[in-house]
């Protein structure tokens, strides 16, 4: 769990603000994730209900450690993390993303991602920003690919929730 180290700060470029997510984030998030679509590769394709949003906005909200993001026109786009901080392996992992069916392709998921990687080397001072992608979510897969973000295991399973996933992970090292 992130959320007794990092202390969120708002990060922006030309393209993005992302604030620390808020309550008041859910009417608009919900609007984005409510397409089945966003979810259609993803495991957990219950987040397209309100009770299976509501439940991960909810565990998000309590991490502290979400972003909402927003155009520079100030419109939600979607919503990121940071978890599984490892100071012992100076690691921390980037996931829980989903964008909103309409900003596909608009560059926002590069500029998300870099943010959040240079705020990870260069605040939180570890070394590995690790990203576990379910094996079925080759557009997840392909969207880091295409960023320079190395595959490093095929399959990696993770138990939560009493339930199995199997992962791709992929690695971005700060050298």
């Amino acid at each position: 769990m992130v959320n007794s180290i990092i202390q969120l700060p708002t990060l922006q470029d030309d393209l993005v603000v992302m604030s620390p997510l808020t309550q008041d984030d859910f009417s608009e998030l919900w609007k984005l994730a409510s397409n089945p679509e966003v979810w259609a590769q993803h495991p957990a394709k219950e987040r397209a209900t309100v009770e299976g949003f509501t439940k991960f906005f909810e565990a998000s909200l309590h991490t502290r450690s979400s972003y909402a993001i927003r155009n520079k026109e100030g419109e939600m786009v979607g919503m990121s993390s940071y978890y599984e901080y490892d100071d012992y392996h100076n690691m921390v992992s980037i996931g829980f993303t989903f964008f909103g069916l309409e900003y596909w392709g608009k560059g926002y998921n590069p500029h998300v991602k870099q943010l959040m990687i240079d705020y990870a080397f260069d605040h939180l001072k570890v070394e590995h920003v690790i990203f576990h992608v379910d094996e079925n979510n080759i557009r997840s897969q392909s969207a880091l690919d295409k960023l320079g973000i190395k595959k490093i295991n095929d399959i990696h399973t993770i138990k939560r929730d009493h339930t199995e996933t199997h992962n791709v992970l992929f690695m971005k090292s700060k050298c």
